[in-house]
């Protein structure tokens, strides 16, 4: 790809963020546990929200004492089977703003766009396919490249440099929970947080400045910018 000088590298989550997936993810992967380990309900009392696969899988694992040997491949592919087959029963949708956002971002030369997101990649590009938003993020951060946020975020703008070939740049995480701004912190990578998950404005807005109600914003882009440039911009 061309080379750029100070670039912005845009890098988003996805659930909660940029789709709702209407419980797909969370049901196929309780189904796929029960057939491959033989634990009905694993994830009961498991919060999925702000955590990767990674984790809820392992904390599940050493909850229910399973040895997992060589059963970690049979329940991902049990899992992205029956993911595939959940997302169009599961009526979820795009968040709002999100695909002009997206259609404007991939024709602005300041952006590069990247995924950092707790989903395996198999699940991200699945979701993302269903919604025809796959286009757009041809590379990112995933539940296989650790299994902290911090460490994901650190992959993905590792990956997306070597991708586009970029030269100097700045980065800006949108995502839309607590853990990803506790993340963004530790990186340190400034943060857009969007209240379209779990967490409300509110309480967002406590813990980073930059914070929206969703990405359905006006002139967007150019806030983005400044935000990334270090500036404190009212959107």
């Amino acid at each position: 790809m061309t080379d750029a000088l100070s670039k912005i590298l845009l890098l988003f989550d996805i659930d909660g963020t940029l789709i709702h997936a209407g419980g797909a993810g969370s049901w196929a992967m309780t189904a796929a546990f029960a057939k491959t380990f033989g634990v009905p309900q694993a994830f009961r009392g498991v919060e999925f929200a702000g955590g990767t696969d990674s984790q809820i899988v392992d904390t599940a694992l050493r909850h229910h004492h399973v040895n997992i040997s060589d059963g970690e491949r049979r329940f991902k592919s049990e899992y992205y089977r029956l993911l595939s087959a959940k997302l169009p029963q599961s009526h979820g949708r795009i968040l709002p703003g999100v695909s002009t956002l997206l259609q404007h971002l991939s024709g602005d030369p300041r952006f590069s766009l990247a995924l950092a997101t707790g989903n395996y990649r198999e699940s991200a590009y699945l979701k993302l396919s269903h919604f025809g938003l796959q286009e757009y993020f041809p590379v990112g951060g995933f539940a296989e490249d650790g299994h902290s946020r911090v460490e994901i975020l650190r992959a993905a703008q590792i990956a997306a440099r070597n991708v586009y070939n970029l030269g100097e740049f700045s980065s800006l995480f949108i995502a839309d929970t607590v853990q990803d701004v506790e993340a963004a912190r530790q990186c340190p990578c400034p943060i857009v947080a969007v209240a379209t998950g779990k967490c409300s404005l509110d309480h967002l807005q406590g813990l980073t400045p930059h914070a929206l109600p969703s990405l359905d914003v006006p002139s967007l882009p150019d806030w983005l910018a400044a935000v990334a440039a270090g500036g404190e911009p009212q959107p």
